[in-house]
């Protein structure tokens, strides 16, 4: 039975053999018509190692990249002045718009006459016009080249009042009882609608408006002009700033011997000295950190100035050449 038992094990072992775990020492035959698979980044290593392509890959790049960067500055450079010519000019014309000058004055009980066109010569002074009208054409005629605006209250166009930034000279006329008038209490009633709705006071450019207001009647009489009251307050809750205090042309003249057109010219000439130093300390603000880098140099002058002794400058007093 021993031998019986390994004969069947020799046949055994012979049927069934031991599978091997060892690798193939050759590939495998391919059967035809089977496809192997590729490594998909092995045609670029095999492109990216030949020497020739790399050498024109960089002659085109350092060719073309010089063009694409002068391009792209010209572009640029373009671009931005462009937007700083834009910005100039934008400065340019707020600031002619902050140094502008304008009368508004109202025609007062002598009736409504046609208003006088922008650049036109002063017209002459006559007794059909009112009080307040007749001011404000001396008070142009004082000025001489700067050619003011010229606006009547009761023809004022809303939408050129919301976008004045300059220096706005009101002459109101009053009723006997110190009240506005018929004619123009209308622009009053808009200033208080304005003033009320914050949405239509942001659209206003009133906040840069630097006022000054004369009040005044045609009789003369008027111990309180609460019509010029009203449109300095309207004003100043509208945000814009009074240059020098309220006047009441009437109050003044009371009790004084000299002629109404002599005091009106000294009220006029402390006007313009008044806007004079505003704008000055306006610029002496912009001006301020040049101011600090020259200090210095400035405490050297001025104590030569003080021994040669302090000359007036007319510029810096605030002096206009005007004709008063």
């Amino acid at each position: 039975w021993i031998e019986e038992e390994q004969r069947a094990h020799r046949l055994y072992s012979t049927l069934s053999p031991m599978p091997s775990f060892h690798p193939p020492v050759r590939p495998l035959p391919r059967q035809p018509g089977q496809q192997t698979q590729q490594d998909p980044m092995g045609w670029m290593q095999q492109l990216a190692q030949k020497d020739d392509l790399l050498l024109w890959v960089t002659a085109v790049i350092g060719v073309l990249m010089p063009g694409v960067i002068y391009l792209v500055y010209t572009r640029v450079h373009v671009a931005y002045m462009r937007y700083a010519r834009r910005k100039e000019a934008t400065r340019l014309a707020e600031e002619k718009a902050k140094e502008e000058l304008a009368i508004f004055y109202t025609r007062g009980v002598k009736g409504v006459r046609p208003a006088k066109a922008e650049g036109e010569t002063v017209e002459e002074v006559t007794e059909e016009m009112g009080l307040a009208e007749r001011r404000a054409r001396q008070l142009e005629e004082y000025m001489g080249e700067e050619r003011p605006k010229m606006r009547s209250i009761e023809e004022m166009r809303l939408d050129e009042f919301g976008q004045f930034k300059g220096f706005a000279i009101f002459l109101v006329e009053c009723s006997e009882t110190g009240h506005a008038l018929e004619s123009y209490e209308w622009f009053l009633d808009w200033l208080e609608t304005v003033a009320a709705e914050k949405k239509e006071r942001k659209r206003l450019q009133t906040g840069e408006m630097k006022y000054a207001i004369l009040g005044m009647s045609e009789g003369g009489k008027v111990e309180v002009n609460r019509a010029a009251e009203t449109l300095s307050k309207r004003l100043r809750i509208l945000g814009a700033s009074s240059v020098v205090p309220d006047r009441n042309f009437d109050k003044e003249c009371e009790g004084i011997s000299i002629h109404a057109d002599e005091l009106f010219q000294v009220w006029a000439e402390d006007l313009f000295l008044a806007i004079d130093r505003f704008g000055l300390e306006e610029e002496e603000d912009e001006y301020d950190d040049e101011a600090e880098s020259e200090g210095a140099t400035e405490g050297e002058e001025s104590g030569e100035e003080s021994e040669m002794g302090d000359v007036p400058d007319p510029v810096r007093d605030g002096m206009r050449r005007r004709k008063v």
